[in-house]
């Protein structure tokens, strides 16, 4: 019997040192930065209003639509959101839990999904797919697309949901059933962006991680990229006056208003200062498209990436997202592990795994987290010597 290529993701990221420094050096990670560059550089690249669309991206469209997100609109329609005066709770109604319930059961979102690929398949017929193996895949990429709407425990959406989105495109982008360009990427974030608003809205979810003033935003981090991006090809106006576009109800078909235009629908922008400081300063003080852009991507990387409470919740599977070293640390460690033949027993160990940020061993790490840990336990047992106790009476 052979074995599969495809397993259901689970979890790796469980500790906020360790965890982290190893998944930087993943082939997860290295596809992650890879993928999202490129579609960041095809709206950075590309004029949406100049590039001509063809039959074949129109065809793409037609398939995304109909195969994939309007059956989501049509199962979504079927739990309407429960009256407040019952669910008395400030975030989150327990309809949509009955939305992730449905496309989870009697495989459902699998039968959608298997779908879509074949169809996908039949108009980028490349590599040497075929049906049994497209089937197989579904197994890690529902994983990506399901989390893409929130959580259904929780109830709440936040930017690790959006970069399973991400993730589930580069899932077809990695199989080579298509070929992105401006057209498809503009569509399949378009709509992916407005239904998940319309989740938001109607369920009131929870932003799941928010830093509240200290953040960029409750739900959103890559749009903000891509709006950005699209600023760079398509100048609708300068960095500070995109509020007042945003006033004004100018539709731009850019993911940047779109973002300003939900923040207005949901918290207004008369007191923007107060409740999006970190947006407001990006845009009043920094005067070029390319600079925002750019700072927007870094911060991206350390705000979800690389931020623990965020990219514990994204799950590595065997295919895709693997939580394999890279073929260039696996060098590494060969290149230390012959250099260390001649040495010590101890320095052989040492040089388990090499990473390439700030040159730190394995054990070197865990020893440390391990003597931190133990130190903090201890703090927390002991957090100050107790008080000397007075004597009510004097000795006699």
């Amino acid at each position: 019997m052979t074995q599969s290529s495809f397993e259901e993701p689970v979890k790796q990221i469980n500790d906020s040192n360790i965890s982290i420094k190893h998944f930087q050096v993943t082939k997860a990670y290295k596809r992650l930065l890879k993928y999202s560059n490129k579609y960041i550089k095809v709206f950075k690249t590309n004029n949406i209003c100049t590039e001509s669309i063809s039959e074949k991206d129109e065809r793409i469209k037609l398939i995304f639509d109909d195969c994939l997100f309007s059956k989501l609109e049509t199962v979504l329609k079927l739990y309407p959101p429960i009256n407040k005066e019952v669910v008395q709770q400030r975030f989150g109604n327990t309809a949509i839990r009955l939305f992730h319930d449905h496309l989870n059961n009697n495989n459902v979102i699998d039968e959608i999904l298997y779908n879509l690929l074949c169809q996908l398949y039949e108009i980028n017929q490349t590599g040497s797919l075929n049906n049994t193996f497209l089937k197989e895949s579904v197994v890690e990429i529902k994983h990506y697309l399901m989390n893409a709407f929130g959580n259904r425990d929780r109830m709440d959406y936040g930017t690790g949901h959006e970069l399973s989105f991400l993730a589930f495109l580069m899932c077809l982008d990695i199989l080579k059933i298509i070929d992105y360009n401006i057209h498809s990427l503009t569509f399949l974030f378009d709509r992916y962006y407005k239904f998940v608003e319309n989740i938001i809205l109607t369920y009131n979810l929870e932003p799941a991680g928010s830093h509240g003033v200290w953040g960029l935003d409750d739900n959103f981090h890559f749009s903000y990229i891509l709006g950005s991006a699209q600023m760079m090809v398509n100048p609708v106006c300068k960095p500070k006056d995109i509020i007042a576009y945003a006033k004004n109800d100018v539709n731009q078909n850019n993911f940047l208003l779109w973002n300003v235009n939900l923040i207005k629908k949901v918290k207004g922008l008369k007191n923007i200062k107060e409740h999006s400081p970190v947006l407001n300063d990006i845009l009043m003080n920094i005067k070029t498209w390319d600079k925002i852009n750019i700072g927007l991507y870094k911060m991206w990387i350390d705000e979800v990436l690389l931020k623990f409470p965020v990219v514990q919740h994204f799950y590595f599977g065997k295919y895709f997202f693997s939580w394999k070293l890279t073929k260039k640390i696996k060098n590494d460690i060969i290149q230390k592990r012959l250099f260390n033949e001649t040495g010590s027993e101890e320095e052989t160990k040492s040089s388990l795994l090499k990473y390439r940020m700030n040159q730190i061993t394995v054990d070197n790490v865990i020893n440390k987290a391990k003597k931190d840990d133990q130190s903090s336990n201890d703090r927390r047992m002991f957090p100050m010597n107790p008080p000397k106790r007075k004597t009510m009476y004097k000795n006699r």
